[in-house]
């Protein structure tokens, strides 16, 4: 049975393929190309709803029971649920540069590419610290029992990037990473 952090570190790679998405169509920007745009606002779309919705939470649950055992953690833990908000709002800032790009807004090429740069960096070191720290420290210190638990809290908030959610509103984002990691 899938644990909780199999199902984090699933999202993790799917967020992973998400940002791959964006970093090439903002290496379209920065050559001067037409990026696609709406890929980009679905993408975006995705991150402000998901991670928020179910994926932040989850790990919220985990930093708990990791500071019951590991006390001496909590600085850490306060650093990335700190980054959470701070992701979020990175998601919105690029979410409503581009959208005044589309909206055909006067937007300088450069702050499009700040933001789109600065949101993809941050997540991917976010991203990096849970993995390497928060996911590993929960599987050597937290049992399976626990997190069967706490899996059952989650069963009916589930990932429409999922391969059993295909044809929904994400369907495109879905066949865009399949495509990409080919």
């Amino acid at each position: 049975m899938a644990t909780i952090i199999d199902h984090l570190e699933t999202d993790h790679r799917n967020f992973a393929g998400l940002l791959k998405i964006l970093d090439r169509e903002l290496d379209s920007i920065a050559a001067i190309e037409e990026p696609d745009y709406p890929l980009m606002a679905l993408v975006l779309d995705y991150l402000l709803t998901y991670p928020d919705q179910v994926h932040h939470p989850k790990e919220d649950l985990i930093y708990q029971m990791l500071l019951r055992k590991l006390p001496e953690i909590r600085d850490s833990l306060d650093d990335l649920e700190h980054e959470h908000m701070v992701l979020a709002n990175l998601t919105r800032d690029f979410a409503n540069t581009l959208r005044d790009v589309v909206a055909g807004e006067a937007v300088m090429r450069e702050d499009l590419l700040n933001a789109g740069r600065a949101f993809v960096e941050t997540y991917k070191n976010h991203m990096l610290s849970e993995n390497v720290g928060v996911f590993k420290l929960a599987r050597q210190h937290l049992p399976a029992i626990d997190m069967d638990t706490l899996m059952g809290d989650f069963e009916t908030q589930s990932d429409a990037l999922r391969a059993n959610h295909a044809g929904g509103r994400f369907e495109r984002l879905l066949e865009t990473i399949k495509s990409a990691s080919s």
